[in-house]
């Protein structure tokens, strides 16, 4: 009895599995070469273009009109001439095959196989393939173009592209001197033409401050320009050598490293510079000055209020446009207020005088102050600063006061590593790497 029975169980069994194999025999690709190429290229490019983040709105507005315009006349004309003179919109000649290998033509080229499925390539013409249509693989072929160019080009490339014929027309033309020119066709000073004339119709005995500096030859520096008559070939080489000679100083005398100290020393700062650039831009002030008084506003306590909150660049255009001379009104309870506002800015922010004290900005009058300010500024500043509501201010001028300070440091330790770098060349080029005694003298004589 239980033979039949796994007898039975075991046809069943085949025959499922044949099923399952015939249902597979629908998945019969046959691409054209030409629709497979321009889309995978498109994808790909894009795919680059939104890894690099060119393709992006705000990328794209900032891109100039005139590169926008080349863009777009570089992607069309090349899509559509590499679209027409490879021929991509008609029936591809070559088709990619992916089925069973009873699906596939007789001279079908197998390139590997998986699971009783074959990949190749045929070039048998009258195989039915599936193709995009041919306007969808005309955008495809300028998209290509198109990502290509966002991708390598932006707005500084464009712009030497563009200059880099005239600086080739200005390199040829742009000689080394000849020697009459470097000695006797000495440029003459600007407005001494009529002494030069003077000294050589013998009215003059000398030229004084018109006469030509005397040229050091020990300060003039090698010109490495082309010679009129030097071939391009001997010009080529004479700079590819100069490039391998100046690499070799490079690393010969310890650049790197200096280099990577000086970025040490920055990173060990990076805070600082980081809140110095921050306070640099959102313009924070650099000094806080206030005075104490218990006068009343010089004017209405609303226009006061008003001008504070609404117009804090008030002070600039009263100080700027300020008179010599105030008019008070013996009745005037604010005549005092006025005479003191009016010599605060005389003495500080007058415009005729050639420096002044201060920003107006950076000054402030409180009015109306209590009698007991100065005591309690004494006693506990840091809480009478806060109830003034000024705190935050003055601990925001320290603060930068206090990184100009770590600034100034760190600019002087980076300014040793390049002097000692400056006397290494001195060393290098057979000069004397300290002052003389003459010039030590004279800088001791300054400092007394």
């Amino acid at each position: 009895m239980k033979r039949p029975s796994t007898r039975k169980r075991y046809y069943v069994k085949s025959d499922v599995s044949e099923s399952d194999k015939s249902r597979l025999d629908f998945i019969r690709l046959h691409l054209g070469t030409n629709s497979i190429i321009l889309a995978l290229g498109f994808f790909i490019c894009m795919y680059i273009a939104l890894r690099t983040d060119v393709l992006n709105w705000s990328y794209l507005k900032g891109v100039d009109s005139d590169l926008s315009f080349f863009i777009g006349l570089f992607s069309i004309v090349l899509g559509i001439g590499t679209y027409s003179y490879w021929k991509l919109g008609e029936k591809s000649v070559y088709t990619f095959h992916f089925a069973k290998s009873k699906f596939l033509p007789r001279d079908v080229n197998v390139i590997f196989t998986w699971k009783n499925f074959c990949f190749g390539v045929s070039s048998h013409i009258k195989t039915k393939s599936v193709e995009l249509p041919s306007f969808v693989r005309a955008i495809f072929c300028i998209g290509i173009f198109f990502n290509l160019a966002i991708i390598t080009l932006d707005n500084g490339a464009f712009n030497k592209l563009i200059k880099y014929p005239s600086e080739i027309l200005q390199s040829n033309l742009d000689y080394y001197p000849e020697e009459e020119e470097n000695i006797e066709n000495i440029p003459a000073i600007e407005g001494c033409e009529l002494i030069v004339r003077a000294y050589k119709l013998g009215y003059a005995k000398d030229l004084g401050l018109c006469e030509p500096k005397k040229i050091d030859p020990h300060k003039m520096e090698i010109c490495k320009k082309r010679r009129s008559d030097e071939p391009y070939l001997h010009y080529m080489s004479r700079l590819l050598l100069d490039s391998i000679e100046s690499k070799a100083d490079f690393f010969h005398e310890n650049k790197v490293k200096k280099i990577a100290d000086k970025f040490d020393l920055q990173l060990q700062k990076i805070e600082t510079l980081k809140d110095y650039q921050v306070y640099a831009i959102n313009a924070a002030p650099r000094a806080s000055h206030h005075i104490w008084t218990d006068l009343p506003y010089p004017e209405n306590i609303v226009i006061q209020m008003y001008r504070e909150y609404f117009n804090p660049n008030h002070c600039i255009g009263q100080f700027q446009n300020q008179t010599n001379t105030v008019v008070l009104e013996e009745d005037d309870e604010r005549k005092y207020s006025k005479l003191m506002e009016h010599v605060y800015g005389q003495l500080l922010f007058n415009p005729k005088s050639n420096i002044n004290v201060g920003y107006c900005k950076e000054y402030q009058i409180h009015w109306n102050s209590e009698p007991d300010t100065c005591d309690n500024l004494a006693e506990n500043p840091k809480a009478a600063l806060k109830e003034e509501g000024i705190l935050s201010e003055v601990e925001l001028v320290l603060k930068r006061h206090d990184i100009a300070i770590e600034i100034l440091n760190l600019e002087e330790k980076i300014q040793a590593i390049e002097e000692s770098e400056s006397k290494f060349h001195n060393v290098k080029d057979n000069e004397i790497p300290f002052p003389s005694k003459e010039a030590s003298e004279e800088k001791a004589s300054k400092k007394y």
